[in-house]
């Protein structure tokens, strides 16, 4: 964002050939807006008054377009000693022709895309006779009120807004030839002022008024309000016979720094390039360098780095790891020198097997994540060996898994995040602040053979205790930052993102968020149309015994049948275990439903009747539901892997030891694609020494093609 700063045009005493210069410039440089801190006219004469105006509304038609007019204005203006008192010193004219002439124009302004406010004081109307000024109190109260309102209005952008206060008479000495005219320039009350300043975190006050090129910054910690505010006096931009030439300023907004540059006058016009020097404004990056010092010397501890990693699989779990790098503790009476309380964020699935490791000392989990939970997240802490001594440092990590964490396509996304729960077809994984970190870095990576999604963007939230994640405020102010910055970046080779953030913001989230593939498209055929039928029945409850014995005969042929293979896949030459049999069917909501169980063994069979629903993608059938390809589930004894084996017991139920669980979907051409499943077959024994038991990798769980077609006639239902 540009601001073009011109002051003291002085029309009635004007250079006309820095008129046009001025306009040429400002033709080349197209600033956001302009702001002009008065002395308008040399003398309060309504047709000087009217002359400036004009040439005003001249350059204001040169701004850029990238400001919406009916947002905020492009002109901002405030008056100068010479436009209220004849010569800018002796009695205050009667009519106030500055008032009738200049009420149109804007002395306050919010920029809400860019996230900047500009206010304008006026310190020429009061105070003692001869050039000096006053704000007065309305003013001061004008200010406070506005500042209020935009803090109520723009709760999340304000506070992080940068911030300019525009007026005519200089708040800080800029000559310094002590003369009894002094007294006739200076601002009377800028102690008020610059206590209104820096009590609002003003950034930086820009003036006139002595016609002299100065800048400065000032710090103050009174009132314990440490901060830093940076005054540029500008000279004179068109008024003739100034001893240091002609000047007008551009301010550059950016989120990394805020700086002013220069333009001087070389004869008749102004230089087409600004002074190679440029003030650098104490700028938003600078502030929260400061404001982190403060929150790392309080809290007696800081992270040097910390990475929050998530890695994705195609089935939608992530292993989540948070690696703290270099603790360094300043003080040893701070908790953190010998614990680490630990959130583990919400997942629309479960958390499972926290762990932690560090090579420089012990590091316990005061209440590990109890075997078959599952909680959608957990609290733990991590207790150190030893307390680490002042200066010490200590890296660790902690990793667990999310399973069913995230949504593969629209349809999954619609079926885990219910409707009104902030969801906007975008996934993501962030990471909450809580500790001051020097560096964080957000990190996910794709699946393997899995695309890039086609959109991928940061986002920053605020932490919000009683919501969930996805309906946390945005903080666009940040993001617009962090986009500008080039903080996210996409490794492409690595099918990986991450987005690197320096000193974040206690109480807010940085994350990565993706957008998700469209669901398959829905085939309308003869057989969906009987799938749509008997999911009707299922979920009125319509079917009769006569149909339920039906279904109940033709699992117990395919039960007939998969025992016949598995004894003769058999490691002994007999089995005699026996064979659980399920049926279940999904309610196109969130859940899959047991519509008829049995058990085969001995050559004879039973029913069962469990009260059984499964929530999506959990539990080995429903996985093998949510990927669409058969899942087993056949655990190493004495495995100590960290992989979760994701098998869910039955209420009341059968131990599986084997556990197989096909997708059950109309049937397709060979050579098309599987279709989306609608139901799960599963068979389960609580017997060993099978050959299926060996096909599995890691701790339990193996995926391939493969697919149950519907051999469920819609006439037997």
């Amino acid at each position: 964002m540009k601001i073009v700063h011109i002051s003291d045009l002085h029309f009635g005493a004007h250079d006309s050939s820095l008129q046009a210069s001025l306009l040429n410039r400002v033709r080349d440089i197209q600033p956001d807006p302009i702001i002009c801190t008065g002395d308008l006219a040399d003398n309060p004469k309504e047709h000087l008054l009217n002359e400036a105006y004009l040439y005003l509304s001249k350059l204001e038609k040169l701004c850029a377009d990238n400001l919406n007019a009916t947002q905020a204005p492009k002109l901002i203006v405030v008056p100068g000693n010479h436009d209220w008192r004849v010569k800018g010193f002796l009695w205050r004219p009667s009519g106030q022709a500055y008032a009738r002439v200049l009420d149109a124009a804007a002395s306050d302004c919010y920029l809400e895309n860019e996230n900047v406010w500009i206010f304008g004081f006026d310190s020429a109307q009061a105070g003692a006779p001869g050039g000096s000024g006053l704000i007065q109190d309305q003013d001061i109260q004008r200010f406070h009120e506005r500042y209020e309102e935009l803090k109520r209005n723009y709760r999340e952008a304000f506070p992080h807004a940068f911030k300019i206060v525009a007026v005519h008479h200089h708040p800080l000495p800029v000559n310094w030839d002590y003369t009894q005219k002094d007294r006739w320039l200076t601002m009377n009350n800028a102690g008020r002022f610059l206590s209104a300043v820096l009590f609002r975190r003003i950034d930086l006050v820009l003036h006139g008024h002595e016609h002299l090129q100065a800048q400065a910054t000032l710090s103050s910690s009174l009132g314990g309000n440490d901060h830093e505010v940076s005054v540029v006096s500008l000279g004179a931009t068109l008024r003739k016979d100034t001893p240091t030439g002609n000047w007008f300023g551009v301010v550059h907004v950016t989120s990394l720094a805020v700086d002013v540059e220069f333009y001087d006058s070389v004869g008749d016009a102004f230089r087409e390039t600004p002074q190679a020097s440029r003030f650098q404004v104490r700028s938003r990056g600078r502030s929260a360098r400061a404001g982190f010092e403060r929150w790392a010397v309080t809290s007696g501890y800081r992270y040097r780095a910390l990475a929050s990693i998530a890695i994705l699989d195609k089935d939608g779990d992530a292993r989540r790891s948070v690696e703290c790098e270099d603790l360094i503790v300043s003080h040893e009476k701070c908790e953190r020198a010998s614990r680490h309380a630990v959130q583990l964020p919400w997942t629309s699935g479960y958390v499972h097997k926290l762990r932690v490791e560090s090579a420089g000392m012990q590091i316990g989990i005061s209440q590990p994540i109890p075997p078959g939970s599952r909680d959608h997240s957990f609290q733990a802490v991590l207790e150190f060996e030893r307390p680490l001594g002042e200066s010490e440092s200590l890296s660790y990590n902690y990793h667990w898994y999310a399973v069913n964490a995230f949504a593969r396509d629209k349809r999954e996304f619609d079926y885990m995040y219910p409707a009104g729960a902030g969801s906007d077809d975008m996934e993501f994984t962030h990471y909450v602040v809580s500790d001051p970190i020097e560096a964080l870095t957000v990190v996910v990576k794709f699946p393997e053979g899995v695309a890039a999604p086609k959109v991928l963007q940061l986002r920053v939230a605020r932490h919000e205790e009683r919501k969930q994640a996805r309906q946390w405020s945005r903080v666009l102010a940040i993001e617009r930052g962090l986009r500008n910055d080039h903080a996210l970046r996409y490794y492409d080779s690595l099918n990986v993102a991450a987005l690197r953030v320096t000193r974040p913001e206690q109480g807010l989230s940085y994350g990565i968020e993706w957008s998700i593939p469209p669901s398959p498209s829905k085939i309308q055929d003869q057989h969906a149309l009987n799938i749509e039928a008997i999911h009707r029945l299922w979920l009125n409850g319509g079917i009769t015994d006569e149909q339920r014995q039906q279904i109940t005969e033709l699992m117990i042929r395919l039960v007939i049948g998969a025992r016949r293979l598995l004894m003769r896949n058999a490691a002994e030459e007999t089995w005699e275990g026996n064979i659980e049999a399920s049926l279940m069917f999904f309610d196109g909501k969130h859940q899959l439903h047991l519509v008829s169980g049995i058990i085969h063994g001995d050559g004879a069979t039973r029913s069962v009747d469990y009260d059984l629903k499964l929530d999506f993608g959990d539990g080995i059938a429903r996985r093998a539901f949510k990927t669409n390809e058969f899942r087993i589930y056949a655990p190493w004894e004495g495995s100590e892997s960290d992989e979760p084996d994701y098998y869910l017991p039955w209420p009341n139920g059968p131990t599986h030891i084997v556990l197989v669980a096909f997708p059950v979907q109309p049937p397709a051409l060979t050579s098309a694609p599987p279709r989306a499943a609608y139901g799960v077959f599963s068979l389960g024994s609580n017997r060993g020494g099978l050959s299926i038991a060996a096909r599995r990798t890691g701790s339990g769980t193996v995926g391939t093609a493969g697919h149950v077609s519907d051999d469920i006639e819609s006439g037997a239902v």
